[in-house]
């Protein structure tokens, strides 16, 4: 399980084989150390020394985020010690053919996910609306194949998200809540707050799987790498998108678990630690960013959010490549694992994306 510290000016500490949250010297919670796969800590917390010895020795990362969930840093353990991994990841990178064949896939797979969405809220809304939407999905899809290059993949990743993202708002059903399309860096409505925020947080946990397996986070294969972008992270991302974030924030928002009293602008006591954007949200491609009009989960919002998400990672669903009912969170670890093996044996299409069913 993942454990969130969300209490401004808490401390961890460990006690025998218990890690402790305290606030003015009063345990806030705790949890067992064989329970936890990791910890992530979205406001200034503290740490002893003698739990940051605790959590390296059991293998359990902290991942620090600020308040809307971009990643600040991690405090791990020495990792993959594999070389010969990393060169042939950064080998394959520079194989056009291969390049251009394993992102095909990310985008086929975020697109198949992506309909896979819309079809499965189809019988509740507009129906013929999102079946034309979900079927523009489908021949976006088999087009990722036929690719010439790289810019004409992104293109077509592009016009896929244009599509889905048109009919996204008709599969919301509380009158409270709209969406008009999506707008990111910042987000200026409050379904746009959630998607930013879930793919921020899903990001950060693929990108501790990808470097545990020993890969380099900032090469990429559909991503170009670029200075602070986790870019095969992101592209592991891609296929989990809608599946996870979206569907969840769907989810929230329809069965009012989520209001507008849990989201505020900048400047209010709902929305602290501003700064720069997350490079999770690389799927923009906006100038940079302008606060004016932002929107974000408030304090009572970001712990109704994290618990759902993180109940969500731990749903069975079908891994088809396994044939196996797996937490979605072991889904994130197989898929990496699966293209740590194409990248090794130098084969994309080893790489199977995860995709559900509508």
């Amino acid at each position: 399980m993942y454990f969130v510290v969300n209490e401004g000016g808490a401390r961890l500490a460990c006690e025998g084989e218990r890690l402790r949250v305290l606030r003015e010297g009063k345990v806030v919670q705790e949890v067992r150390l064989q329970d936890l796969e990791g910890v992530l800590a979205l406001r200034a917390v503290g740490l002893t020394a003698r739990a940051a010895r605790s959590l390296l020795r059991h293998g359990i990362e902290v991942t620090f985020l600020d308040t809307q969930g971009r990643f600040l840093g991690r405090l791990s353990g020495p990792g993959s010690r594999n070389a010969g991994l990393r060169l042939a990841q950064v080998r394959r990178a520079l194989d056009e053919p291969f390049r251009l064949a394993l992102a095909a896939r990310f985008v086929e797979g975020k697109l198949r996910n992506q309909r896979a969405v819309l079809l499965r809220y189809r019988r509740r809304h507009d129906r013929e609306a999102i079946r034309d939407a979900a079927g523009r999905l489908r021949i976006l899809a088999e087009r990722t194949g036929e690719a010439a290059d790289l810019d004409e993949l992104m293109g077509i990743e592009g016009a896929g998200s244009q599509v889905y993202f048109s009919v996204f708002g008709r599969l919301i059903r509380n009158p409270l809540f709209s969406f008009s399309g999506r707008n990111r860096r910042p987000p200026r409505d409050p379904v746009n707050a959630c998607l930013s925020f879930g793919y921020t947080i899903t990001g950060a946990i693929i990108e501790g799987e990808v470097a545990g397996a020993g890969l380099d986070p900032a090469q990429g294969y559909l991503h170009r790498p670029a200075w602070n972008r986790p870019s095969l992270a992101l592209d592991l991302l891609e296929e989990m998108r809608a599946p996870v974030v979206d569907s969840l924030v769907l989810t929230l928002i329809n069965r009012s678990q989520l209001g507008p009293a849990d989201f505020g602008p900048p400047g209010s006591r709902v929305e602290e630690d501003a700064g720069e954007t997350s490079p999770w949200l690389e799927e923009d491609r906006e100038p940079a960013p302008n606060r004016e009009g932002a929107v974000h989960l408030g304090r009572t919002g970001r712990p109704v959010f994290l618990k759902a998400l993180l109940d969500r990672l731990r749903e069975p669903r079908l891994h088809v490549p396994t044939g196996q009912q797996l937490e979605i969170r072991e889904i994130f670890r197989r898929q990496v694992w699966s293209l740590v093996r194409a990248i090794t044996e130098g084969d994309p299409a080893l790489y199977v994306p995860w995709q559900v069913e509508g």
